[in-house]
Order: C-alpha cells, then structure tokens, then sequence
C-alpha cells in the first residue's frame, strides 16, 4: 500500500528547496487568526464538544507560534483522557493526486503520539517539546463525506496536549515555504473575521471580453461549428477556483448575439476518457451534483441581481433569479458527449432576461464548469473567484452588448401571483417594471397550461404612462376558466410582453404556481377554525374574515364524507358579520367524531355569499397526549398549553449528560434522529433503547421532535416503515411531532426505487392517519413562493426550511430574513405554523460558526416571522461563548412562549424599517402590545415605528424587555438604536 500511494514522512527546516511555480496554499486561515468566536478559528472544526462533556479548555488559539503573523492552536485531551482530531473545510479539491501536508507541531509532553491525514491516507507522529516542521505526501483515493471533497486532520492519538501551527497543504510531493492561502487576507489579532468569501488584494484582473453581433444565430446543436462563432473571441483558461491553477480539464467557450439572443457554447475536455454520466432529469433539480457548466449574467451591476443559468451533461436546465428558482427563462440548451469531451450549446433570449433600462454596453458575466472526478466535485472558472461561484465582484466584463441596440427588451416582470375567483375564473397579477422610455402601452399575452385539460389564453393592453414618473404599473389580466379546470394545479403560466411599437416579443417569463387550499384571499368570505383538531372542548371558535358590507344570518354547517348536513350552534347566534376579522363560537359539544367539511354562509339584501371554511373541522376521541396546532396564531398547543419550541438538534439518541446540558442550556426540545423500521424484527431489537431515550426526555422536560430517517430504495416498503416506526411510539409523551423526510429535493426522485413527487404527500397522509395527535412534517432547503418545496405545503403541516448561510454571503443575516419572510406570507395564507433550522455548526462544509449575536438575531428573526419551531444545528458548538448565550435566549423564549401564544394573540403588523431592521407588532391579550425587532444587517442603524393606530398619541412609554430600561414615545411612534444584529423587545401595557 505504501508503495502504490507513495506516503513520505520527514522533518523538514523552516525553508525548503525554491519552486519556480510553487503550488499555493490551499487550507483557509492557517494562521488561526480569523477567529469569528475567540479562541475558535474559522474554516477549521471538530466534533468532539458533542462527545466531551466538560470541553471549555480543550480547544483555542495561543500567541506563541513558530512562523511569524501566525498564531497556534492547542489541542488538550478531554478530563477523562478523550482524545480528539481537527479538521480543515472540505474543499473542492479532487482525491487521486498527489498531496502535500506539511505543519508545525509541539507538545507539552515529551514523545506525545499524533494523527496526520490528507482524505483517507494516514499516518502517525511522535511530537516532542520544541516545533518541529512535519510534512506527510500520500495520494488520497477518497475525500471526505460532503460531497467527495478533501479535507486534512490533525489530532491527538493519546491523552495529553498538542500545539499546531502554520498548516498547509499543496499539490505536489514535497513542501514549499509556509504562505497563507490566495485568498487570505492578513488578520491582525482582534481583528473581526469578513463576513463572506476574502478577495486577496493582488488577487488578478477580472477577465474581459467581447461578444460579437452577428446578423443570423447558429443552429442548436450543441458544438461551436457554425460559421457565425468563427467572429467569436475565445473564452479559455478556466482557473479552479480552490488552488488559482490551470484546470485540469480545460473549458473553451464561444459568444456571440444577434438582435433576438445570447448564443454560448461550451466545449469541455477530459483528461480521462469516457462520456460523463448524468441522471438528473427534473427543471431546476441538482444538476451541480454532476458534471455541468454555469453562465452568470448580471445585465445591470447597480441592479445587485444576477441571472444564474446551469446545464448538466445531458441538457437538464436550472435557472434562477436572485436565488429564485421559481423564475424560469425560455432558454434553450444542446448538448452532446463523447469520450474525450463534451459540450453545451445556450440560446437565452433576450426577451427572457430581466435587462432593465438602465443596463449599460458592458455587462458583468462568468462563465463556470464543475467536473466530478472520483466522486469529488473540481469547480473552474473563466473569471477567477474565490470560495465559491456567486461572487458578483468577480464576474468578468462582456463588451457588445449595446444598450441602445436591446433597449427594446428593457420591460420586467415582478410580483406575479395567480389565484381563483369564484368558480370561473383565474387572475394573474403582477407590475411591469422598467420599460422603455419611449413605450407607452405593452399588450401582454397570458397563456396558463394546467396539469389537465386545455391549455387557456387571454390578452390585454396595458398603459405605461411616463417611465420618469412611475417606473412601475402594476395590472391584471382575467383568464375565464371552468370549475374543473380550477382543480388542475399546477398551472404553468407563460407571459409575453410585446411592445407596442414593434411584433418582437420583447419579454417573457414562464411560472408555475399551485392554488394551495388557502390562496391570499381573493373572494369576500374567508375562515378557518383556531384548532386543527378538537377532543373534548365544548367549543369551537371560528375566525371568519369578511370583505364587504355588514352581514346577517350567518349559517355554519358541517358535513361528514357521508350523511347529513349539520347546522352548528352559534355565538353570537347568527352573525351579525362585520367587515373584518369576526369570531364565533360553535357548538361542538355533542359532534361525533370525525372529519367535516364545513361551510359558512352569509345572507342579506345584497346576494349570498359563501365558502368553504379552510381545513374544515375534525373531532377526535380525547387522548392522553395531545399536540394541537392553533390556526390563530400558529403555534402549537402541548395539552392546551402554548409550546414555543427551542430545540437542540443532536446526533443519534444519546442519553446522560448530553440531555442534562442541554436542558441546562434553557432548550425545552430535541431534534433526534431515528430509523424507520423495515420490519417487525428491526423494531423490537431497538424499541427499548428508544423507549429509554423518549422517558430520559421527558423527566428533563424536553419534548422529541422525532425525525425518521426513511432509508433507500422504493416509496411502498418505505411508507410502511413509517406507519410502523409512528405506530409503536405514538403514546409517548415526550413526542412532539413526527419529522418525515429531510431535503427531499436533493435525493427523492434522483436516489433508486422510482419515487415520485406526489408520494411525499401520499406518505404525510399515512402518518397522519397513523398519529392524527400530533403534526407531521418534511423540512426543504429551498423554498418556492406560493407552495414551499419540493411535495408542496399539502405534504406537511409545518412549513419548514434549513438555511445555513454563516460566511458564505456577504450579509448572511439578509439572506436569513429575506427567506423567512417568503415562508411567513405563504404559511400565514394557510394558518400553517412554521419551523427554521439556525445554523449552529461551524466545519466540514460550513466556514464558521455563527457569533452569539447572530445566533439570537437568527432566532429574532425567525420568531419575528411566525416561527414557532426554532431548530438548531446542532449540538454542540466549539465556542464556548456560543454555547453560554443560549441559555439565557431560552429563558427569553420563555418569557415570550405564553404572549404570543395567547389564545388572543394576533400580528397586527410585520415589515422592515431602517432597511435592515425587521419587527412584528403583536395584540397578546388583555389589551396589551408587543413589537419585536431586529437588525438583520451588521451595521448601526436608528429603527422608528410608528404606533400611533394601535396606542394613540398618549402613550408616554414602553418597557424594553430583556434590557432593565424603557424608551420614551413621541406621538406615538417609537425610535431606537440598533447595533449589528441586535434585537429589541417592546412591551406596551
């Protein structure tokens, strides 16, 4: 094996022999000074806290180092002599090279034994009490478990205390002077770490180019053969993002446009013949998981939107605006393969982009390649970025592409929404924005294609006005439709913009929308009722929402899938019914058990009006756990008190003093993970240890939200592991709610067994009807508008997403608020209640963990926008700082659990002031007032709100929770500072 892998190890001076190309460092922040949290370097981790119980001291930077500007990092084995390793991020560097890994070691023992690994080749040293430089070559043959990547560890093999300094690793076979890596700016101790991917100061000059107008396009078929690219510049010399060295496999591009498109061929050569395999198939899946090419278009710099475009081997398309992916171009794609190459060939409409008017002659643009070599992903570009391709900065420059010339294309599409009215009739909404100058009327086509039946078309006219004052004109366009064709979702909807002076389509855009159970309210009756589900309340109360003048006789009745209609009691007996929210009271105390579907209906001198009440009603024998959601204000409801859910995840089901620190921490729940059971056998061999783990649980007052892991193959055995797994541990109280399947998005219908979308609803139904007490869920990591993710909001009562964005963009806090505020409009419309994964981890895949102020401003944020379920992965994090701070924002969750959930308790207000500074105003009973805000950015703002609708101009006050202070009301309107992700609490009495 030595041999084949060719592993050396020696003792090397401080200097090594001179390179004439020296191959860069590729390890982030190996002078450990970039230290978000002190004492816990950036782009280095370990999962040891999770397996140490006492970890303050084990882990941290120290001043003394052999190399200068650099720090060390000492490793101490744990109380009882737990010993433990470190690793670097996992880069997308391939295995099956030939690698260096050279680093400063000492300690504090004489002979102490420690681990060296590049992937998985490794080897062990004897470390004494002086620095000595140690350098290990190996060839690794497998990266690391994210995604084939590479990682390098470090770590102590027997108990004792390690000092680490000046790590680096390099391609070849032998070590070059220590250097940081490119992208590495020098850090001065205490200086604060950047919040997303470091551009090095000499990093090179963005690459430049220029597309070519010819006067007729090529023909798709995938190669650059066409007599009109022979004008073409050539676009070559892709770079990998992670080493700044030429690819390894070469990437040529041609570009050129003619007045109607953007014409860009990729030929992609390999090193190692073979065609390159790829499966995914779906619109938008993850085709960055297999050989692919990317092109970046950013028509308009000052616009901070770019368009991201991306093909795999086989022509499957994903594309998306501003990390929209709901935002689909009509662009078209030829590719082919062959044994030493492949090739992509991209017709984007200009019709298809949002231009704007104001795009100047040069546009930004990359053009970018991933190519999977054993299992791990190489990342090239033409224009060199660092950390990763989304990096507007670095986007090369494309001359040609003239402003007056496209002018005509300068019309946007935005805020686009379909919804039913009545019973015949859809209608599109929207804003034209940007168009050109001198345009004063657009005619839009409409053309909705619902899953079955005829497609359905419909046109109007649209006046624009003055561009100079108004850049934007909202419209409307009515598409008739039957009651059948209503029932037909999804609907893709393709509109086209043409301008009135000319027969080209000068834009157009294509969405699929889903009219869910509770569209935003089109029609003049709404309702829902407060629970999802009763036992023995003797009523229930029904929030009827009326658009419309004042109403009387108001009739409920309820009707189960066979019998009778039911007229239920109410009170106040037969309405009246006013504009606005109204509340009633039914009658329930003698309704068998079952599922109704109710329907309200409202009566006067101006004509009947109905629907049908949103969920419907059901009626359950009393149980001795029951976890209710409240439709009111979307939370959860454990036996009739209000659940604020603060959970910790955590690895496996250990029990201990893994539960006692996290109950000690303030976290009233656990995320745990457990197998569906494929059979009978499986089941009884571990339902003790599970029984065990859910009763250590519970006596440290920690509810379980249980999360199944499903396993591989087909959806039927699948199904019926969950109906088993739910079945055996369904009367335990510890159980919150039932976790179902994680991303589906990213494995469902790529992974074997042919399952489809529509199972993850089929297995939602299934578990409910295992455990109808308590919510099940699937949790996304992309979120559409208007239906969640992948399964639709039908395959879950919880609205759920993970967003990990910590120093992976340049306002990670942003990014945070901006997708939480996409889930709270499209759950609020549904009654549905909310649940987010905060980021917690800081290694593998990830650059850092977050800072404790970021930590409770993600929190802020989430329960600012509904989120009643805060997950957190997971336990436990290196900084012991992080750790400390979540045990007095639990005792702050605490304290807000019973306000907001309140059986009262109603948002009156959400937005944002100061541009960063997020708040929900809440009524939480008795006449009493809470406004929450935070500022999602990481600069010091002055946040105003204006209270006067909800307190009058004579409130003096307000008292600041969590803080021993009040702050002063000026005619009703409240100001105050905010720091970089602080948050304020406001209780006005």
């Amino acid at each position: 094996m030595i041999a084949q892998v060719l592993m050396a190890l020696v003792l090397c001076p401080v200097y090594a022999a001179p390179q004439d190309q020296p191959s860069p460092n590729i390890l982030r922040n190996s002078a450990f000074t970039a230290c978000a949290n002190p004492g816990v370097p950036d782009w280095w981790g370990t999962g040891a806290p999770e397996r140490i119980e006492h970890w303050e001291g084990c882990y941290g930077t120290e001043e003394d180092s052999p190399v200068p500007g650099t720090r060390s990092l000492r490793l101490t084995s744990g109380p009882k002599g737990q010993c433990f390793s470190v690793q670097s991020h996992a880069y997308g560097t391939p295995p099956g090279r030939e690698y260096t890994f050279s680093i400063y070691l000492k300690s504090r023992e004489p002979g102490l034994v420690a681990a060296l690994s590049i992937g998985d080749r490794s080897t062990r040293v004897t470390v004494g009490t002086e620095w000595q430089r140690h350098v290990f070559t190996a060839t690794p043959q497998k990266g690391h478990w994210a995604r084939g990547r590479l990682v390098v560890r470090f770590g102590l093999v027997k108990p004792g205390t390690l000092w680490v300094a000046a790590p680096q690793l390099e391609l070849g076979d032998h070590a070059t002077p220590y250097r940081p890596a490119d992208a590495d700016r020098p850090a001065a101790p205490g200086e604060p770490a950047p919040t997303g991917p470091a551009i090095p100061a000499d990093a090179p000059p963005v690459a430049q180019a220029t597309c070519r107008k010819v006067r007729r396009g090529p023909e798709l078929d995938g190669r650059a053969a066409d007599a009109c690219y022979e004008q073409a510049e050539r676009l070559g010399g892709f770079t990998d993002i992670t080493t700044g060295r030429p690819a390894e496999d070469q990437t040529e591009c041609r570009v050129v446009r003619d007045q109607r498109a953007l014409y860009i061929a990729f030929r992609c050569l390999q090193t190692r013949a073979g065609k390159v395999p790829a499966k995914v198939t779906r619109r938008d899946g993850a085709v960055f998981g297999e050989d692919s090419v990317e092109v970046f278009l950013q028509p308009n710099p000052a616009d901070g939107r770019y368009i991201h475009l991306a093909v795999n081997a086989i022509g499957t398309q994903f594309d998306e605006l501003g990390f929209d992916t709901t935002w689909d171009a009509q662009w078209r794609v030829a590719t082919y393969r062959e044994e030493s190459e492949w090739g992509a060939e991209l017709k984007i409409p200009f019709a298809s982009l949002p231009i704007g008017s104001e795009a100047p002659d040069e546009w930004r643009v990359n053009l970018c390649r991933t190519a999977v070599r054993d299992g791990a992903r190489v990342h090239s570009a033409w224009s060199r970025v660092y950390g990763g391709f989304h990096q507007p900065a670095r986007f090369g420059k494309l001359a040609g592409m003239s402003r007056s010339d496209l002018a005509i294309y300068a019309y946007e599409l935005a805020d686009l929404a379909l919804a039913a009215e009545g019973t015949n009739k859809l209608v599109l909404r929207g804003r034209i924005v940007s168009w050109p100058a001198l345009a004063r009327s657009a005619r839009l086509t409409v053309t909705v294609r619902p899953a079955r039946g005829k497609s359905l078309r419909s046109e109007r006219t649209v006046e624009l006005g003055d561009l100079a004052k108004s850049p934007t004109v909202p419209f409307s366009v009515t598409i008739p439709a039957d009651a059948d064709t209503l029932q037909a979702g999804p609907f893709r909807v393709s509109v086209r913009v043409y301008n009135a002076r000319s027969r080209i389509a000068a834009h157009r855009v294509a969405r699929t929308f889903v009219l869910t159970r509770a569209a935003p309210q089109e029609g003049p009756l709404w309702a829902v009722f407060e629970r999802s589900y009763y036992t023995n309340e003797p009523t229930a109360r029904l929030l009827v929402r009326w658009q419309g003048a004042p109403r009387t006789a108001v009739h409920v009745t309820a009707r189960r899938a066979e019998g009778e209609p039911i007229a239920l009691s109410l009170s106040p007996a037969g309405g009246p019914l006013a504009p606005g929210d109204n509340l009633l009271a039914c009658d329930i105390k003698s309704l068998p058990t079952g599922e109704y579907r109710v329907t309200v209906s409202a009566g006067s001198g101006h004509g009947p009006a109905e629907c049908e009440v949103l969920y419907g009603l059901t009626k359950l024998a009393p149980a001795k756990t029951e976890v209710k959601m409240s439709r009111f204000n979307r939370g959860l409801l454990v036996n009739g008190e209000p659940f604020l859910a603060y959970a910790q995840g955590i690895h496996g089901a250990n029990t201990g003093w893994w539960l006692d620190d996290i109950a000690e921490h303030g976290f009233n729940a656990v995320v745990a993970s457990f197998p569906m059971y494929r059979s009978d056998e499986e089941l009884q061999k571990d339902a003790e240890r599970v029984r065990g783990f859910l009763d250590e649980c519970l006596r440290h007052s920690l509810r379980v939200v249980f999360w199944l892991h499903p396993g591989k193959g087909a959806y039927p055995p699948m199904r019926e592991a969950a109906v088993r797994t739910i079945t055996a541990f369904r009367d335990h109280p510890a159980i919150l709610c039932w976790y179902l399947v994680d991303e589906p998005e990213g494995w469902w219908e790529q992974s074997e067994g042919g399952k489809q979308e529509a199972d993850l609803v089929d297995l939602y139904r299934a578990a409910k009807a295992a455990d109808p007490y308590r919510p099940s869920q699937i949790n996304w990591y992309s979120w559409r508008p208007g239906r969640g993710g992948y399964g639709t909001l039908d395959a879950t009562d919880l609205g759920s997403l993970d967003r990990y964005p910590i120093a992976r963009t340049a306002n990670p806090m942003k990014s945070i608020a901006d997708i939480v505020s996409l889930m709270n409009t499209d759950c609020r419309h549904r009654a549905q209640p909310t649940a987010f994964w905060c980021q917690m981890y800081g290694y593998d895949d990830a650059v850092r963990e977050p800072t404790p102020a970021e930590e409770r401003c993600m929190t802020y944020l989430c329960l600012i926008r509904g989120m009643r379920l805060v997950y957190y992965f997971i336990y436990k994090p290196m900084s012991p700082d992080l750790w400390a701070s979540m045990k007095p924002l639990g005792d702050e969750i605490a304290t807000l659990e019973p306000l907001l959930g309140h059986p009262d308790a109603r948002e009156l207000a959400v937005g944002t002031t100061a541009d960063t500074v997020h708040y929900s105003l809440w009524r939480t009973g008795d006449d009493e007032l809470l406004l929450m805000a935070a500022n999602a950015g990481y600069e010091r703002v002055e946040g105003t709100f204006d209270l006067s609708a909800e307190v009058g101009l004579g409130r003096k006050a307000a008292a600041v929770l969590f803080e021993d202070r009040s702050i002063k009301l000026r005619g009703g309107k409240l100001t105050d500072s905010f720091e970089p992700c602080a948050r304020h609490v406001y209780r006005l009495k």
